[in-house]
């Protein structure tokens, strides 16, 4: 696809599909994209249609912002059923990931989710390996035993 703006470089609508911006997002970005409304949630296509008003249409130039797309694709992730939050952040998931352990990630990241690949640091410290202990912290935790660290862990809990 063509850049969405005449600057060199500029992503174009495929790019930003692939780096896991949702089409609600990008719709209700270009929607107020020079056009100012009553209307400031998050809208489907055809409220965009009942809302849009030539007389709404501003006089200068529109600058693409992705700033300000963040914010239309954060508003749309936070409207994500179950199974589509699933389907959208499911390259970043662990491959045959139980379905309970990863309806409760989903839950747990995803008012903390921009885009799919910010949900990876987190899948990371979930579903990866621990991280390595130096030898002298691997002392400390076999000195102070497995009975003090699940009674530290079940505290945090």
């Amino acid at each position: 696809g063509s850049p969405l703006s005449k600057r060199h470089g500029a992503a174009s609508v495929r790019e930003f599909r692939e780096r896991g911006y949702r089409p609600e997002a990008l719709a209700n970005y270009l929607f107020r994209l020079g056009h100012s409304g009553a209307e400031h949630a998050l809208l489907d296509l055809s409220a965009m249609a009942r809302g849009f008003d030539v007389a709404h249409l501003g006089r200068a130039p529109a600058h693409f912002d992705e700033q300000q797309l963040a914010v239309w694709q954060k508003e749309t992730a936070h409207h994500l059923s179950a199974a589509e939050a699933r389907s959208w952040l499911g390259a970043v998931l662990p491959p045959g990931l139980d379905p309970a352990a990863a309806s409760a990630f989903i839950t747990a990241v995803l008012p903390n989710v921009v885009l799919p690949e910010d949900a990876r640091p987190w899948v990371e410290v979930v579903f990866g390996a621990p991280p390595a202990l130096s030898p002298a912290a691997e002392q400390t935790v076999k000195a102070a035993g497995s009975a003090y660290i699940a009674a530290a862990v079940q505290a945090a809990v």
